[in-house]
């Protein structure tokens, strides 16, 4: 389903079960992402319901005039994890972009290996390394796809 504004506190929530502190959105970024920018059409957030709770959110960053869109956030209930819901969120992501996003692009903590798993096996590939990305100076990794390859994944 596509977020917006009534789900701001719910994807708050599940970034505090998701992500350590400094890797966490402020609400003020999360106001700004499901309203003016969804509005203006330079941010898609998905969110994945179980039980009419908000159990996975995904954000992609959609910049005018350009070709890749960028996986900004995603996150997945820890006691949800290993049931498909970060992938089909990726996937359901590749078929609603507009038409001129043929590429997604993504960065990831380079020890993040659950979630590089999944990146991998939805068709991403590293291209390029983030020594200290981070602002605890954890390393990242920036990956691609392209839009067709999630889309088959």
């Amino acid at each position: 389903m596509v977020a917006g504004p009534a789900q701001l506190q719910p994807i708050i929530e599940l970034e505090a079960r998701s992500f350590i502190p400094s890797d966490r959105f402020a609400r003020a970024t999360w106001r700004h992402l499901l309203g003016p920018a969804r509005m203006r059409g330079s941010s898609l957030t998905l969110v994945a319901l179980s039980g009419g709770h908000v159990v996975g959110a995904l954000n992609a960053l959609l910049r005018r005039d350009g070709h890749t869109a960028r996986l900004y956030s995603l996150a997945v209930d820890p006691q949800e994890r290993g049931r498909g819901i970060g992938g089909l969120l990726v996937r359901h992501l590749a078929k609603r972009l507009p038409p001129a996003f043929t590429v997604l692009s993504l960065e990831v903590r380079h020890d993040n290996a659950a979630a590089r798993v999944l990146y991998e096996r939805l068709g991403f590939t590293v291209f390029e390394h983030l020594p200290a990305y981070y602002p605890d100076g954890g390393d990242g990794v920036r990956l691609r796809a392209s839009r067709a390859a999630v889309r088959r994944g």
